[in-house]
């Protein structure tokens, strides 16, 4: 079966997430017999590679990199609608005619590229990795750091959220409030207040027609998928599909190694992580025997950066230990006893979560839906998002249960495999294929 990938970055450059998740399940198909490619974008943008496709091999899949002018007229729009894209994209369909495309993230690749593949009776499948399909910065969380349930205002809030200084200049020039009232007028891919304006209001309902073309969409967690039908998205599409992991990459994982009682964050160093607050609250325990391992790389908020290293200080017990590659999670989960997860946005099930799960590592969240939900009872606890004080008592619990019971639970076997995983959606791209 021919099946392509898409989505909005991959590797090389590229390696969070989404895009783990995408290469393991492409290697999957591959195993199988089915010929997966991906095509993604490349959003560097201090990189200006003339506009054209890049062919490489990743860990066995073919990958097509698509760069793409990034001297770019209006933000609010191009980051949702992207018709330079068109010809690209085509040129990829023309060589390759895929039976179905499974797209993951369409930020800066156009939810254009939907109607491409419905207009050449392409079988679509979309998976939910986070809130794109309904908040323009994926996170639903507004500039106070308050959890959002969806475009405020018919989308002026959003207006106000993402682009503060435009909603002001509007504001000024007593143009803001008529926004509401224009009726036809689709936004431009032209510099100027009011286009840029349009681009955020028309966003939610271009977000909506646009998943209408899709005959599956999955959403990893109920949370996300509560978060699309309250915003008006079609229920009947929705598969509820959490995720599976691939268990090639554990290795040494299940058997503790002989060290302190040890802490562990692996993720990214961004405030709505909420690391800071991790930081912060392990410094209040008065524990010496215990250890913080932070895994993450510096260098992407710089400001950030600054505040989580004036929140260790000299506490000898906190270290940074830097990023680590695919192949190491196993090395990295045999040195911990305690995975946090305290992100202040309701996240769309973390695949650490899954990770430690499946380690048998016990789990201290933020009390936010997406994680809570990841996250069984007897697995481990969930504190009160954002605050120090809660998270440093509930830290306080499991090590206790640490001590008192060892290092390990036993294996979360109910997660599926990558494998798994892939034969679950095979069975939908043949369904989905087969429809006349």
């Amino acid at each position: 079966m021919r099946v392509l990938y898409v989505l909005h970055q991959f590797f090389p450059k590229f390696h969070s997430g989404t895009e783990q998740f995408v290469l393991a399940l492409a290697r999957a198909g591959r195993a199988r017999g089915d010929d997966v490619r991906v095509v993604a974008l490349d959003p560097d943008f201090e990189d200006r590679t003339p506009v054209g496709a890049t062919k490489l091999t990743w860990a066995g899949v073919p990958v097509t990199i698509l760069s793409f002018d990034k001297n770019i007229a209006n933000w609010t729009l191009r980051e949702y609608d992207a018709p330079d894209l068109e010809g690209p994209f085509a040129a990829i369909l023309d060589e390759f005619d895929p039976e179905v495309a499974h797209v993951f993230h369409l930020r800066l690749f156009g939810l254009d590229r939907l109607f491409d593949l419905a207009a050449r009776s392409i079988p679509i499948a979309v998976h939910v990795m986070d809130f794109w399909f309904v908040c323009p910065n994926f996170l639903l969380l507004d500039r106070s750091g308050k959890n959002c349930d969806g475009p405020p205002d018919g989308g002026l809030g959003c207006i106000d959220c993402t682009t503060p200084a435009l909603a002001q200049r509007l504001r000024a020039a007593g143009a803001f409030d008529g926004l509401r009232a224009i009726e036809g007028e689709v936004a431009k891919h032209e510099s100027g207040d009011r286009q840029r304006a349009l681009g955020t209001l028309q966003r939610a309902d271009a977000m909506r027609q646009a998943l209408k073309r899709a005959q599956r969409v999955y959403a990893p967690s109920h949370t996300v998928a509560d978060r699309l039908v309250a915003n008006g998205h079609d229920a009947s599409s929705i598969v509820h599909a959490p995720y599976g992991v691939d268990r090639s990459r554990f290795g040494e994982a299940f058997e503790r190694r002989p060290g302190p009682i040890t802490i562990g964050f692996l993720g990214t160093f961004a405030p709505h992580k909420g690391v800071d607050v991790l930081v912060e609250g392990f410094r209040r325990l008065e524990d010496p025997d215990v250890r913080l391992a932070v895994h993450g790389r510096f260098g992407d908020y710089r400001d950030f950066d600054e505040r989580l290293k004036q929140l260790a200080g000299d506490d000898e017990r906190i270290q940074f230990v830097g990023p680590f590659g695919r192949e190491e999670l196993g090395s990295v989960l045999q040195g911990l006893d305690i995975v946090v997860v305290p992100s202040r946005w309701r996240e769309n099930t973390p695949f650490v979560c899954l990770e430690a799960r499946i380690a048998g590592i016990r789990l201290l969240v933020s009390d936010l839906p997406g994680m809570t939900e990841a996250v069984p009872v007897q697995r481990g606890r969930a504190f009160r998002a954002g605050d120090p004080d809660s998270l440093t008592k509930s830290l306080e619990v499991l090590i206790d249960d640490v001590r008192q019971h060892g290092p390990r639970l036993e294996s979360d076997t109910t997660i599926p495999s990558i494998e798994e995983q892939y034969e679950q959606f095979r069975r939908d791209y043949v369904a989905i294929a087969s429809r006349p």
